[in-house]
């Protein structure tokens, strides 16, 4: 039972995660946010989004806890998403980043790279962190 709910569980934790790790690095973003938390209006939700109110520069973040690798419909979704978010005006600069436990495939690399999309993965977090390992049982 535990097992097949594990995955469900460790999503939630992976946000929390997620936002102490973009925290560590946001010298070496493309802005340094303000303020940092989940975003949802009904039936649409985005992982984080972080905002820096005296430039009007805001960051959608998608993480994603999975053994597959996102793809470029993860991208597509955070984007066509964000437009929901009422915040900073038709002139507020926006960034776009992906946080994935497996990475993104090549499609999805492609897509990032043409689109000015960050992504990170476990191996970002283990170097930020400064972990020796995510499993350290293994």
């Amino acid at each position: 039972m535990i097992t097949s709910q594990f995955d469900s569980y460790i999503s939630f934790a992976f946000e929390d995660v997620s936002k102490e790790f973009l925290y560590k690095i946001r010298q070496d973003l493309p802005f340094r946010f303000d303020k940092i938390g989940r975003w949802w209006h009904k039936d649409a939700e985005i992982d984080l989004v972080a905002l820096n109110e005296h430039t009007r520069e805001i960051m959608f973040v998608e993480c994603k806890w999975q053994q597959k690798k996102a793809g470029v419909k993860v991208l597509k979704n955070l984007m066509a998403t964000s437009e929901l978010v009422d915040w900073g005006g038709s002139g507020r600069r926006e960034h776009y980043c992906v946080i994935s436990k497996s990475g993104l495939t090549a499609s999805a690399e492609a897509f990032a790279q043409e689109n000015g999309i960050i992504s990170f993965d476990l191996t970002d977090m283990v170097r930020v962190f400064g972990l020796r390992s995510l499993y350290p049982l293994r």
